[in-house]
């Protein structure tokens, strides 16, 4: 070692050779204290974060990681936890934001290239980092739905200003405050980011309602169909089997309307007669709306305004089907004193 200097709160060292060492944030040992000892759980109080407005540059890969975008985040865990452990972001007025845990999400499957998801948060004793990349939660999508362009699970950008974050397990909880400042390259007024923030997420949840009515659909047809593998050969149930694989042929039909169910890989959905469906035109319409910096264009927001209109028509269908149909059929087995097709709490109509 050549020579040692704190710059910034970090600590640098310096080598003998052409080397030099960063060791960002050592704030866990500066904080270090009995009574953070004795917590089950604790946040160390994150620094200031820049929303750095980064693009693709040059291909040069660095010799050592370089510090994660967004907030760097110190957690420890006391002890062993016995469930999982729960970190959430919330903005000024108390909302989620965005929320991370030690549970791994589910795998979509909506890409051939898609990893098997790993939990964001480590739960074993000791000290532990993770980033906040200053993103909303993005949105929910179709369980195998292939897209061929956007990618919804990103959500969009938090606006600068004051953020909580909090730490919950069984054990305990903890709690801290971080600020996030502007890109100063950035020329951009409040009203324009609030604007862009709004139509992305307004744009993200029309994404998520899609999905959801996916679920339900499929929810609805499995349970419709398997039911009548049951039944077939029992002739008084013949009224109902009709009745029901007729139901499961419309919501067939009516999520095709909604995205593109038989495709096998990405380039399927163009090459499929009637091209993308609404779930393949609003994801890359979200994408383009988050990735700039501004207020949506008077384009955007006309294509969005008659893919909502699409959306609204199809949900409509949907709820239709479900709240006349299927309670005719279920009406009709309860008269044959057989099970009813019952959709989950999360499958609720919209």
């Amino acid at each position: 070692m050549h020579d040692l200097i704190v710059k910034d709160g970090d600590l640098v060292l310096g080598t003998h050779g052409r080397n030099i060492w960063i060791l960002d944030e050592p704030d866990p040992i500066r904080t270090w204290s009995s009574a953070v000892a004795a917590k089950a759980v604790h946040l160390v109080p994150p620094r200031e974060a820049i929303a750095w407005r980064l693009r693709a540059g040059d291909d040069i890969e660095p010799t050592a990681p370089n510090p994660p975008s967004g907030v760097a985040i110190t957690y420890r865990v006391g002890a062993a936890i016995a469930g999982p452990l729960t970190m959430e972001v919330l903005d000024a007025s108390g909302q989620v934001v965005r929320t991370m845990s030690s549970v791994a999400k589910p795998k979509i499957g909506a890409s051939e290239y898609e990893d098997d998801p790993k939990p964001e948060l480590a739960t074993g004793p000791g000290f532990h980092r993770v980033a906040w990349d200053l993103r909303y939660d993005g949105a929910r999508m179709i369980p195998g739905g292939m897209l061929d362009s956007g990618d919804p699970s990103i959500g969009p950008e938090a606006l600068p200003g004051r953020y909580s974050i909090r730490l919950s397990a069984a054990e305990g909880s903890d709690s801290a405050a971080v600020s996030v400042l502007p890109d100063p390259r950035v020329d951009l007024s409040r009203a324009a980011r609030e604007a862009q923030l709004a139509f992305g997420l307004e744009l993200r949840d029309a994404i998520s309602r899609l999905s959801d009515a996916v679920v339900r659909v499929r929810d609805a047809r499995e349970q419709l169909r398997a039911r009548n593998q049951l039944l077939e050969s029992n002739p008084v149930a013949k009224d109902l089997v009709s009745r029901s694989g007729a139901l499961a042929s419309r919501l067939d039909s009516l999520e095709a309307k909604l995205h593109n169910p038989t495709a096998e890989v990405l380039y399927d959905i163009l090459a499929m007669r009637g091209g993308a469906k609404l779930y393949s035109r609003l994801a890359p319409l979200y994408n383009w709306a988050i990735e700039g910096d501004g207020a949506p264009t008077q384009g955007m927001r006309e294509v969005y305004a008659d893919q909502r209109r699409e959306l609204d028509g199809y949900l409509s269908e949907l709820r239709a089907l479900l709240e006349g149909d299927l309670a005719a059929i279920n009406a009709l087995a309860s008269e044959l004193g057989v099970g009813h097709v019952v959709l989950p709490e999360r499958t609720a109509v919209p």
